[in-house]
Order: C-alpha cells, then sequence, then structure tokens
C-alpha cells in the first residue's frame, strides 16, 4: 500500500509539473518583423525625400528668402504632428517660446522682402508657396515618425543617417530615369566640366554636416532639431546683414530681440519638464518600494 500510495504520488506529482509546463507559457514580447522594421524606417525618409523635392521644385516660382521665411516655420508643424499623433504634451513655456522664435524669424524676413515683390510674381509665388505648404507637412511627418523610430527601436545615430540616405537613393533612381533628369545633368557636367569639383566639395561636406544634424536628432528629438536649424539659417541671414554694413531697421532689431527671449523661454521650458519627469520618476520609485 505505502509503494502504491508513493507511485501515485510520484505519477501525480509529475503530471502536475507537466500540467503546468503546458498552462503556464513563458511571457516573451514578440519582436516585430524585419518587414515592419523596414516600413517604420521608410517613412520618415520617404517622406524627407519628398519634403526635399517639393522644397526644390518651388524655387522655380520663389526666391531662396521666401523659402526660408516659410521654412522658418518648420517646428510648428512638428510639434503639432506630434501632439496629434503621439499624444505628448510640452510645458506651455515651449509652445510661446515656438511662437516667438518663429514669428521673430518671420518678421525679420519679411522687413528684408519689403518692396521688392513685384506684382507679376504673385501668381507664381502663390505656387510656390504651396508647394512650400507641402513641404512643411512632410516635415512634420518626417519629424513625428524619426521620433516613433528613434523611442521604439533606439537606432544609433549613423543608423538613422543609412537608412534615410538608402531610402534616399532607390527613390531618386525613379525621376531619374523616368523624367531623364540623369541624362540632363550629365550633358549639363560635360558641358560645364568646372561644376564636377563643386559637386565633390558638396558630396564631401553634406554627409559630415549631416552627421552632426543626426545626432542632434538622436539626443534631443526632431522638435530641438528643428528649432536649431532654424536658428542656424536666420544666424547665417544675420551675421551677413552685420558684415556687409546694411542698416536693420527698428522691428528688425526687435526682431532679434525676440527671437533670441524665445531660445530662452525654450530653455526654461526644457528645464522645467526635465524637473517634471525626475519628479514622476521618484514617485513611481517610492511606489514600487512601498
Amino acid at each position: 500500500n505505502k509503494s502504491s500510495s508513493s507511485s501515485s504520488s510520484t505519477s501525480t506529482s509529475s503530471s502536475s509539473s507537466s500540467s503546468s509546463d503546458t498552462i503556464i507559457p513563458p511571457t516573451q514580447e514578440q519582436s516585430p518583423s524585419d518587414l515592419q522594421v523596414y516600413f517604420e524606417f521608410s517613412i520618415p525618409a520617404i517622406a524627407q525625400v519628398a519634403a526635399g523635392y517639393v522644397g526644390n521644385k518651388s524655387m522655380e516660382f520663389v526666391d531662396g528668402t521666401t523659402k526660408t521665411i516659410v521654412k522658418s516655420v518648420k517646428p510648428i508643424p512638428i510639434m503639432l504632428f506630434t501632439i496629434l499623433f503621439r499624444g505628448q504634451r510640452y510645458h506651455y513655456y515651449r509652445y510661446i517660446a515656438i511662437v516667438l522664435v518663429t514669428c521673430g524669424i518671420v518678421s525679420f524676413m519679411l522687413e528684408m522682402q519689403k518692396g521688392k515683390t513685384q506684382k507679376n510674381e504673385i501668381t507664381a509665388g502663390w505656387i510656390g508657396l504651396m508647394l512650400c505648404g507641402v513641404g512643411l507637412i512632410m516635415d512634420g511627418i518626417v519629424g513625428t515618425r524619426q521620433d516613433i523610430v528613434r523611442e521604439k527601436y533606439k537606432p544609433s545615430a549613423s543608423a538613422l543617417m543609412l537608412s534615410t540616405n538608402v531610402w534616399a537613393t532607390v527613390l531618386s533612381i525613379v525621376p531619374l530615369w523616368y523624367f531623364n533628369e540623369g541624362i540632363e545633368a550629365y550633358f549639363f557636367c560635360q558641358k560645364h566640366p568646372e561644376v564636377l569639383w563643386e559637386l565633390v566639395l558638396f558630396a564631401l561636406a553634406s554627409p559630415v554636416g549631416n552627421h552632426f544634424i543626426f545626432l542632434l536628432l538622436h539626443k534631443y528629438g526632431a522638435l530641438q532639431l528643428s528649432l536649431v536649424t532654424t536658428i542656424r539659417k536666420f544666424l547665417t541671414i544675420l551675421v551677413n546683414t552685420l558684415w556687409l554694413g546694411r542698416t536693420m531697421s527698428w522691428l528688425q532689431v526687435l526682431s532679434v530681440f525676440v527671437v533670441f527671449a524665445g531660445l530662452e523661454l525654450d530653455n526654461r521650458g526644457r528645464d522645467v519638464e526635465k524637473e517634471q519627469k525626475k519628479k514622476e520618476h521618484q514617485l513611481r520609485h517610492q511606489k514600487k518600494t512601498q
């Protein structure tokens, strides 16, 4: 009887252990497929290529200064798309800061353009502005999707840059072949061989500058990157204005102060957000310990 009971107990224990093994599966997070990863990395790259193409196309209808004015609004669609599609919220300091920086740059540039626009340029200008608007929408998509990819997969800055350039190369082959732009570029270089050296310099300098841009994106995010690149363009124009000895109107001087006030307010807003995140982290840690 003892032997039978012990055997039955061992059988029940073995059956219970085997049943427990079958009932409780190991909990593992399902990794995304390669196709999903490629797709998510392709969205910001495709949108960035589209934004570049539309921006270059708009140059047929508007001048470079007008394009710079429109591109100064770039932080606004990035912030707006981030709020709408990611549900992210910012401190109200940062909302005010983005508006101040944008308004300051736009007013500064418009003051430079005063009296330069002719009536026969109005129609072409509207077409160019519409193309620039489409480019801003693409910029908003780029910024939002880059932040999603950056937080979800945590790629390096070099990986982000590589994925963008690979997709840009693939997508550029289609219009080069379909519109015969590659042949036109070849004949242009053949007719003007002096441009080859300029292209080589551009090909060497562009990836170096882009690498620092992607480092900035990797560390601080798309909104901060758009703010930095916008300020970079503004400072280039401001330094050029001062270097050439051009006089600035009172509105331009006020615009400069507004831009730098917006930058200072953005820094304070980011500091407040860091403090809030730190407090939230401490509260979560206290709840876990309790």
